[in-house]
């Protein structure tokens, strides 16, 4: 992933730089949108509830002062599920240096963003901090899939308060082997009793770790997990947050919805939830 992404910014930049030394005409159809991306990650719990941060990716390109403050116009943040209004923002936008030439003369960019405060300490309970409609002009990151609100608006849910819970399950080729990945809203201490994965008899699947408190949970997997498309793991009783709560299931975490948070990338499958 490390090094898709570096080769990609690569480009960009070479293509950027090109663009600057020739002819100032409209930049080429072919360049990438500037990419967009909330942090944290949708459905994150126990979470500290401080400044939230808008990452602007212009591939080492300034965006500019009035489009940072166009989109920090956009952000709000509102009680979830009900959409209320629960609180205004102050902002701070900080555009990107541009490019940077480490001492290996690999070009280095540090995105724009944008940081979010609310006006008012949020209480524990769920927020869904939001974008408007997405601007044409800009793409949502691929390595990012966020909530979508009624209109299709992008944003995050978060809670200061502990409801761990499973947020996402990715099914990737890691070598010879497939990886499965099931990451939760905070972080658990998983054991091989609480947490598996079932697959068809030929397929033998082994936690990577157990008992280190974290937030995504790997398997490895034989037996050509990925051509099979799918697979089932069981989330027992006995999984325990870090802070000693209990871990919900996706089946059981309304208003979620059943299988409502698996994500998919182009090299990853969606797993099912039991």
């Amino acid at each position: 992933m490390l090094c898709r992404l570096t080769i990609q910014l690569s480009l960009a930049i070479a293509l950027s730089a090109c663009q600057r030394a020739g002819s100032r005409e409209a930049p080429s159809p072919s360049r990438p949108k500037p990419r967009l991306s909330l942090a944290p990650d949708d459905l994150t719990s126990a979470f500290q509830m401080g400044s939230f941060r808008l990452t602007v990716d212009n591939f080492g390109d300034q965006v500019g002062a009035d489009k940072l403050e166009a989109l920090a116009k956009q952000i709000s943040v509102m009680d979830w599920p009900s959409r209320g209004a629960a609180a205004g923002i102050s902002f701070s936008a900080h555009d990107s240096d541009g490019i940077r030439y480490g001492e290996n003369g690999y070009p280095r960019a540090q995105p724009a963003y944008i940081d979010i405060q609310p006006t008012v300490p949020l209480p524990p309970g769920w927020f869904v901090v939001q974008l408007g409609a997405l601007p044409d002009e800009y793409d949502w990151s691929p390595e990012q899939s966020p909530e979508r609100g009624p209109n299709g608006a992008p944003g995050v849910r978060v809670n200061s308060a502990p409801d761990a819970m499973v947020r996402s399950i990715w099914l990737c080729p890691k070598g010879g082997d497939d990886a499965v990945y099931v990451e939760f809203s905070e972080d658990v201490v998983p054991t091989e009793v609480d947490l598996k994965v079932d697959m068809a008899d030929d397929t033998a699947c082994h936690q990577l770790e157990t008992g280190k408190a974290t937030s995504s949970v790997g398997f490895s997997c034989t037996g050509g997990l990925l051509s099979k498309g799918e697979g089932r793991f069981t989330l027992g009783s006995g999984l325990r947050s870090r802070r000693g709560g209990p871990v919900k299931s996706m089946k059981a975490s309304e208003p979620l919805g059943e299988g409502r948070q698996v994500l998919r990338r182009s090299a990853c499958k969606g797993l099912k939830v039991n």
